[in-house]
């Protein structure tokens, strides 16, 4: 290639790249961006302002144009975030405010939103229809039953062959019931707190030989358990959240205890079952941490917790995202960790969300790994029976009634898992007894509704 062809070359070159920096000044790309909106083409105006803010270009009008066009795409989530820089430029633009304020809560920020207009004139917010929030905002019932197979999945038949004794002590049916409060401290300071009540159904058998029979023995009961559960939401601000809660726990049941005697002139022993009244106390600690980035709700959070007579911590990072920035469709994907003594336990969640017409959102959840002993929403749900609870899944309906009255129906699916103990006089038999796995599943449908002032 000659001298004139390789100059020829550069000149193209340095020509291409001065034409491109024409293309990206702020002349053209505010005349182009204010042309796109006054069309309202707003992928083109979403398009040129990603481009600008690439090479530098930021200012007011490009903020405020690209929320505007994020608005009417219903990407609220990211209409908020430019809406808050263009306040940055211009921090008294009464437009900007009013559109970060719907917004954040179309969007379901409504605390976000609740602090960002706390320093605004009470004129303003008048004439856009903001509300200054109540101290006790809003009041949450929910209620309903939990229905299990175990006493008829796991009932007692005759005793098999060299065994001769066993024990169980299995969980039925359940009745749950919570009532919670909303309060507003501070424009950044939310509370929740709540009492619930659960009663579970007990049975505990045992059955042993005697003569030519397998007699069994069974005593109902029930534990009855009362919860005070109370957590803080507090915004720090550039989309930071810490959530401290804590889930205290009064349990009130009775301890069996199997006694055997040997009636007079017999070989083989009888058994009886003894029950006494006693109570114990469960706390559940939990700090979560929140970080909002564009359409990405992400959090870590930790917990400690005493509950079946050992010591537990949990550690779980969660990620919550809106892919259209509303609430059209949206989801929650958990992991976490649970570490008790020696037993390290994983458990992944995963809920989705989505807008099934005008009133009603439906959503679907399910969890896999044991979860007992773990807990769940920033300790507001708390697994603290013994035994097993190995998949979860369920839906939930919620029914928009107005804007301030909201309903739900949840239905819920366990599968759990008990134990059966059993004991032999076989030397075949590894210390004398064995244990046996009793699978069960719990249904359970519970209804709700949230009453907002």
């Amino acid at each position: 290639m000659g001298r004139a062809g390789l100059i020829m070359i550069l000149f193209l070159f340095f020509a291409g790249l001065a034409n491109a920096q024409l293309k990206i000044d702020f002349r053209r790309v505010d005349s182009s961006m204010y042309h796109a909106s006054i069309s309202e083409n707003w992928d083109e105006v979403i398009r040129v302002g990603k481009e600008a803010l690439h090479h530098d270009i930021d200012y007011f009008y490009l903020r405020m144009r690209m929320g505007l066009a994020y608005f009417n795409k219903q990407n609220y989530r990211n209409s908020a975030e430019q809406m808050e820089k263009a306040i940055e430029f211009s921090p008294e633009d009464p437009l900007a405010k009013e559109y970060l304020y719907y917004a954040l809560i179309y969007s379901g920020q409504h605390d976000e939103a609740a602090w960002a207009s706390s320093s605004w004139s009470q004129s303003f917010k008048e004439e856009k229809g903001i509300e200054n929030r109540k101290g006790i905002e809003g009041i949450y019932l929910e209620t309903g039953p939990e229905f299990s197979n175990n006493f008829d999945e796991n009932e007692m038949g005759m005793l098999p062959e060299p065994f001769r004794y066993r024990e169980q002590d299995l969980y039925g049916s359940s009745y749950y019931s919570q009532l919670g409060i909303n309060l507003n401290i501070k424009p950044h300071i939310t509370i929740y707190t709540a009492y619930s009540n659960l009663i579970i159904s007990r049975q505990a058998s045992v059955q042993y030989k005697w003569g030519v029979t397998d007699p069994v023995e069974s005593y109902d009961y029930n534990v009855r358990q009362n919860s005070f559960y109370l957590n803080g939401k507090i915004l720090l601000g550039k989309g930071w959240s810490l959530t401290p809660a804590i889930n205290y726990i009064h349990v009130k049941t009775e301890d069996i205890s199997i006694e055997s005697f040997v009636p007079i002139g017999s070989q083989d022993a009888k058994y009886d079952i003894r029950s006494l009244e006693y109570s114990f106390n469960n706390i559940v600690w939990s700090l979560a941490f929140n970080k909002q980035i564009a359409v990405f709700d992400l959090g870590l959070f930790a917990s400690y917790s005493n509950l079946n007579n050992m010591n537990q911590l949990q550690f779980g990072f969660s990620a919550t995202y809106y892919p259209f920035g509303n609430l059209n469709f949206y989801g929650n994907t958990t992991i976490k960790g649970l570490f008790e003594k020696s037993d390290t336990r994983p458990i992944f969640s995963q809920m989705l969300g989505v807008k099934a017409s005008s009133f009603l959102w439906i959503e679907g959840f399910g969890a896999y790994g044991n979860l007992r002993s773990t807990n769940e929403s920033n300790a507001f749900v708390v697994y603290n029976i013994t035994d097993d609870i190995n998949l979860k899944a369920g839906l939930n309906l919620i029914f928009v009634i107005s804007p301030s009255v909201q309903l739900s129906l949840r239905y819920q699916y366990m599968q759990k898992e008990g134990i059966r103990t059993e004991y032999s006089y076989s030397p075949y038999i590894r210390d004398g007894q064995r244990t046996i796995k009793l699978k069960y599943t719990n249904q359970n449908i519970i209804g709700g509704l949230k009453w907002t002032f």
